[in-house]
């Protein structure tokens, strides 16, 4: 899958791979994230965002550190892919909305099912996202 991935810390500003120490790369073969558990949930991503917390976090001077290389990305919406055995609130085709430590600039990611929102038709995917991004501001 395709994804944008902080290889090392650095200037989120600099395009990805214009140079062989820039921070950030795109990659096409990045594996698809498996079910982690019997309650995890895998969504295909349709929106995510960019805050001041993800160009932290590529510059290595976020709060959390996460171990390089990662996705970059925090919220996301999309849609329910595959769900665990224990999986109860949300089916094949749903419409999600989650919030994840990092991860969403990717084509899949892979969450808990106690971590997502059902996405209400209305609303839809980016305006979804950016409700998220005010939440946790």
């Amino acid at each position: 899958m395709e994804a944008l991935i902080c290889r090392n810390h650095g200037d989120p500003t600099i395009p990805p791979d214009s140079t062989n120490t820039s921070a950030l790369t795109i990659t096409t073969s990045h594996p698809i994230p498996k079910l982690t558990s019997p309650a995890s949930v895998l969504v295909r991503i349709k929106a995510t965002s960019v805050h001041f917390a993800t160009y932290l976090q590529v510059l290595g001077q976020y709060q959390e550190k996460f171990p390089l290389p990662f996705v970059i990305g925090s919220e996301y919406s999309g849609v329910v892919v595959s769900v665990g055995q224990n999986v109860s609130k949300f089916k094949v085709g749903d419409g999600v909305c989650g919030y994840a430590g990092v991860g969403s600039f990717a084509q899949y990611i892979v969450d808990q099912e106690t971590k997502l929102a059902m996405l209400q038709k209305a609303l839809g995917a980016t305006r979804a996202v950016d409700h998220l991004r005010a939440e946790f501001a």
